[in-house]
């Protein structure tokens, strides 16, 4: 596989496509067979997967522990998860589980002058949470968002208020067995990059068709997933799929509905 890094910083033109342009697909299955080949790939692509105009320069600001940001985190797992398979094994195979990719490329980036920032490593009582109690956190983000979301669709707020949780993972937790979380008359297509969901009670609607989106979808629903795609989408090739989905998440059935 040649991959020629010098294209992906190019300056494009303001209406194009690098993606198109390059005639590259992202949404692509992959295999590797030697790591090499593999970190290559992840570097080359990386900008595109966090859908950034180039390498984050924070993806290396993490709490002691952490390998990558969790801000970036999520996204390139659930984006491996579904495309990419090393010696044939799935990213989520227990030979792959401890995130070795994470360990390369943190070298990697190393190597090309990224640093983690000094002042989130710095010591904080062994209870605090230093992202969080600093206000710059995710789960910082994800409240303000909750709060945003549900002043907007008022009947909505008391629900969102008692059954929205979220977890020490960073995940949005929808717990009652008699409720569903229903997004998709939001018409919202996509979400905040920090916005992932994890473990739905009930059944997961939503209009988030493209398989780009596949970073936002739940671990596990309980119930059932609904998808709504405008209907002038209908041959759009990156629709989102029943098998992509169950490569992130487990659920019932599938439903898939034009509108």
């Amino acid at each position: 596989m040649k991959i020629v890094k010098t294209y992906l910083y190019e300056k494009f033109k303001e209406n194009s496509d690098p993606i198109h342009d390059m005639s590259v697909g992202l949404y692509v299955d992959r295999n590797f067979n030697t790591q090499s080949e593999f970190i290559k790939f992840l570097i080359d692509f990386l900008p595109f997967i966090v859908e950034e105009p180039k390498i984050p320069h924070d993806i290396l600001y993490t709490t002691s522990g952490h390998t990558i940001n969790n801000k970036y985190f999520n996204i390139i797992q659930n984006y491996l998860l579904v495309y990419v398979t090393f010696l044939n094994k799935r990213m989520d195979d227990p030979f792959n589980k401890m995130y070795w990719w994470t360990i390369l490329l943190r070298e990697e980036l190393e190597k090309l002058g990224f640093k983690s920032e000094s002042g989130v490593n710095e010591k904080f009582t062994e209870e605090s949470d230093p992202i969080y109690d600093m206000s710059i956190g995710i789960k910082h983000l994800i409240e303000n968002w909750i709060k945003s979301f549900s002043q907007e669709h008022e009947w909505l707020y008391h629900k969102m208020q008692e059954d929205w949780k979220i977890t020490n993972n960073c995940e949005i937790d929808v717990k009652n067995i008699h409720d569903d979380c229903d997004i998709s008359y939001t018409e919202l297509d996509n979400l905040p990059y920090y916005i992932k969901f994890g473990e739905i009670d009930g059944d997961f609607m939503s209009c988030l068709w493209h398989k780009k989106t596949l970073k936002h979808y739940p671990n596990k629903v309980n119930g059932n997933i609904k998808v709504f795609c405008p209907n002038y989408k209908k041959y759009n090739t990156n629709i989102i799929k029943e098998s992509d989905i169950r490569k992130v998440c487990d659920f019932k059935d599938f439903g898939l509905y034009y509108t």
